[in-house]
């Protein structure tokens, strides 16, 4: 048995013995933004990331009040996408975390998850362009968590820092990682774990972001697999 699969089993293994966990069957949430909802003839991070965790025979169910996409992913590089594939999450295309997190209580109070995921924080830069936009998603994402951890004491929530990118408002990038860090340190507990996950280191901005347009900060089928190998190392 590997590192990952064994690290994935522990923490799998804590959601488990949670009273909000169902028949052994693991709820993660994807909570996020432009990179969490499909565009461009892709499917984002969440389909290899179910498909590791299907092939490695974990039995989870992504969740959430949407499986809206911008446009739909080209079957052709997505052999699962009508056969299994669990399009739910609770993101939003060019929405700012302070309109995602609002529709966090309707959606918890339908069914908590045991992992969250949250990435976000970009179009808030795009849009505010300084660095109150940071203070601001440092707020939406304490209140996150809050929620979160009301819906399940148990939640386990990985926070996601990401590459430099080029748009207005980018420059904020490495402050807006840096809060990530820090909050995840600051709120982290034994009973309720919150993890930054680094997707940044090794990120290859040429080859693994889709370069059209007028977008080329979007990852590519490549830079998906990439963010969804970084994101099942962390669990």
């Amino acid at each position: 048995m590997t590192v990952k699969k064994v690290a994935f089993l522990m923490l799998l293994g804590a959601a488990l013995w949670h009273p909000c966990a169902v028949h052994g069957q693991v709820r993660v949430m994807h909570i996020g933004e432009n990179g969490t909802v499909a565009n461009y003839g892709f499917a984002t991070y969440r389909y290899p990331l179910w498909l590791q965790l299907r092939t490695a025979g974990y039995d989870v169910d992504f969740i959430g009040q949407s499986n809206v996409v911008q446009s739909e992913p080209d079957p052709a590089l997505y052999p699962r996408l009508y056969d299994g594939y669990d399009r739910d999450h609770q993101a939003f295309w060019r929405v700012k975390a302070e309109a995602i997190g609002a529709t966090l209580p309707d959606a918890l109070a339908v069914e908590a998850p045991d992992i969250a995921i949250i990435m976000w924080g970009w179009w808030d830069l795009y849009r505010d362009r300084d660095a109150a936009a940071v203070d601001n998603v440092r707020s939406e994402t304490i209140r996150a968590i809050e929620l979160l951890r009301q819906a399940n004491p148990g939640v386990s929530v990985l926070l996601t820092s990401r590459a430099r990118a080029e748009f207005e408002g980018a420059q904020l990038i490495p402050n807006l990682n840096l809060m990530f860090r820090d909050l995840a340190k600051e709120m982290d507990t034994p009973a309720a774990r919150v993890v930054e996950v680094d997707l940044r280191s090794g990120y290859d901005n040429e080859t693994m972001n889709y370069h059209g347009a007028n977008n080329d900060y979007y990852p590519n089928q490549l830079g998906e697999e990439f963010l969804a190998e970084r994101l099942f190392s962390a669990l």
